[in-house]
């Protein structure tokens, strides 16, 4: 691939995820760093930014509305997971590595599905090309989304 597609392929898919490509080291920037904790010093809810479950008390519980979760889906993510989750979006098929097939991800777990869509790829040592969403869906709807997400790694829709 020649290098001013590659640049097109990447600013197409900055946008298709809500951002635009001047915008991504901003927000980097703006992100403040955390002191080192241990878990028992952690709160019970961590900040959006954090890389942990979004409780440090207990097991991850997914409370997410599959169906609300669809309409998330279709607007946030189709764009590169495809509508049935394949990794076959008209953005995703040009990214390398490709988008995720959640048809075929069997390790996926539905926290670490969680913590993808909040913190982004790189939160979890995935590719740097799938957005972090925290800052634009709320904990209720990125619940949703994963349980959606979930429910396409199963089978059904």
């Amino acid at each position: 691939m020649n290098k001013p597609l590659t640049i097109a392929a990447f600013a197409v898919a900055l946008a298709a995820c809500g951002q635009q490509p001047a915008e991504q080291p901003q927000a980097q920037q703006a992100q403040p760093e955390r002191p080192a904790t241990t878990p028992a010093q952690q709160p019970a809810q961590t900040p959006a930014t954090a890389s942990t479950p979004p409780s440090s008390t207990g097991p991850f519980e997914l409370n997410g509305d599959a169906a609300r979760g669809q309409a998330i889906y279709m607007a946030n993510c189709s764009s590169c997971h495809g509508r049935e989750g394949r990794g076959d979006g008209p953005v995703g098929r040009a990214l390398r590595p490709p988008a995720t097939d959640f048809t075929a991800a069997e390790a996926m777990t539905a926290e670490r599905a969680y913590l993808v869509v909040r913190d982004g790829g790189m939160a979890a040592n995935l590719a740097p090309t799938m957005a972090a969403f925290g800052r634009s869906l709320d904990d209720q709807q990125i619940h949703d989304v994963v349980a959606y997400v979930m429910q396409l790694k199963a089978g059904g829709d």
